[in-house]
């Protein structure tokens, strides 16, 4: 007999798991031998921030922390909390550590949503100790987070939901009687994969599904009626789904017009959500064409908008109109190879500071510790390019990019060499 659901609360919110045992996914994290077990174990937490895509269990997760802690806690959302409000909560945790020598656990729900003013208002008290912070977001922490903040949590980085953790939560519905209906295999794979790894929305589609068809079992052909959208079909474990794009990228990449548009057609009759290909075909402009066709990344991007205008099936010209113009276009990877050549760099440098010269001095007491000294104004000099290298000290003469000998980068080879000429030195 199916439980009936409690009033107003959402399948997905009835199903949230309150231990480590019932939670789903993100092995890498909940494993035995993993951090978080070993920092469960030990009750002492960092602050921390978790970071991942929609429903991929990071409030569920954070909620499984507070609960292990037996620390007081608060939650509250980026969205509706004030500077007022955070101070309060601050100052209230400060007086709790002097008094009874407790920290405080504060929630924030996606803390990317705050100001840079209300993230310098948590600065403090998580430096001191008064809180541990454990935030939650969707967006890159790098960009959204303030440095001073960011540097003081550890940021744990949660996956989407795979196949099979999507398939128990399934299966932990079924069990517990909370759904009306039950899937043929087919019509559980194809939600699956449409669900793209998101929990919240794929028990929200169970949740539709099975109050409007109580005590039924339903196939694929059913579902499609319900949700209102024909569901993409790969095989079980998707195999299908990954060697499609990987042989559309290679096809591109080997300059193949006739492999690369007879791939993307089975992509898109595949079922393969649109927005994800033209994501993909952009990726491939960037990656394997890059600077020697610069055009045509802004051909791809325009193509993007122009579909979402036209929608489908009339918009799906324009992403075999894109597959010809990347496969036929000059080809070069060395914006990608630079990127792994920075990214190794700074990986094995750390942030080196940047030179003095280089710093604006915008107080007299930076002026006076060298800010800014010695900088050569460029557009004052012949060419307007002066003699100055702007890299540290230390990586004078490294080269991150050497273009290619096709398309534009032949005329970007000849630039960088006359800059070179007139810098002193020889490429």
């Amino acid at each position: 007999m199916c439980k009936a659901p409690q009033v107003g609360i959402p399948l997905a919110e009835e199903m949230r798991p309150s231990s480590l045992d019932a939670y789903f996914g993100q092995p890498q994290l909940t494993g035995d031998n993993s951090l978080l077990t070993q920092l469960l174990n030990q009750k002492k937490f960092p602050s921390l921030l978790l970071y991942g895509p929609p429903g991929c269990g990071k409030t569920t997760l954070a909620r499984i922390l507070l609960g292990n802690l037996n620390l007081p806690f608060y939650e509250i959302s980026a969205v509706t909390s004030s500077v007022k409000e955070l101070r309060s909560l601050g100052e209230s945790a400060r007086e709790k550590l002097k008094s009874e020598s407790v920290i405080t656990t504060l929630f924030v729900d996606e803390i990317h949503r705050f100001s840079r003013s209300q993230q310098d208002v948590l600065l403090p008290f998580v430096e001191e100790g008064s809180f541990c912070l454990i935030g939650a977001t969707t967006q890159n922490p790098s960009f959204e987070i303030n440095a001073p903040l960011l540097s003081r949590l550890l940021v744990l980085t949660l996956k989407p939901h795979d196949e099979a953790s999507l398939y128990k939560i399934y299966q932990r519905a079924i069990d517990e009687n909370r759904l009306k209906i039950t899937l043929g295999d087919d019509a559980l794979q194809a939600l699956i994969h449409q669900s793209d790894g998101d929990a919240r929305w794929f028990l929200n589609q169970l949740e539709i599904l099975s109050e409007r068809n109580p005590h039924t079992h339903l196939d694929l052909s059913a579902i499609e009626q319900n949700i209102g959208k024909k569901l993409p079909w790969h095989d079980k474990d998707r195999d299908q789904h990954y060697d499609l794009i990987s042989v559309l990228h290679k096809s591109v990449r080997a300059s193949d017009v006739q492999a690369s548009l007879y791939w993307l057609g089975r992509l898109i009759h595949a079922g393969e959500e649109k927005r994800f290909l033209f994501r993909r075909l952009i990726r491939m402009a960037t990656e394997d064409i890059g600077l020697a066709e610069p055009q045509v990344l802004n051909h791809c991007v325009n193509a993007w908008q122009a579909y979402e205008f036209l929608g489908s099936p009339e918009g799906d010209l324009l992403l075999y109109q894109c597959a010809v113009l990347l496969a036929t276009a000059p080809k070069s990877n060395s914006i990608y190879t630079a990127e792994k050549a920075i990214t190794q760099k700074i990986e094995k440098t750390g942030m080196v500071p940047v030179p003095l010269a280089f710093r604006n001095p915008v107080t007299k007491h930076m002026k006076e510790a060298g800010y800014g000294k010695d900088y050569i104004y460029d557009h004052d000099q012949a060419y307007h390019i002066s003699t100055q290298y702007c890299l540290p000290d230390t990586m004078i003469g490294q080269k991150f990019y050497s273009p290619g000998n096709l398309g534009f980068e032949k005329d970007i080879q000849k630039r960088m060499e006359f800059v070179e000429k007139i810098k002193g030195r020889s490429s």
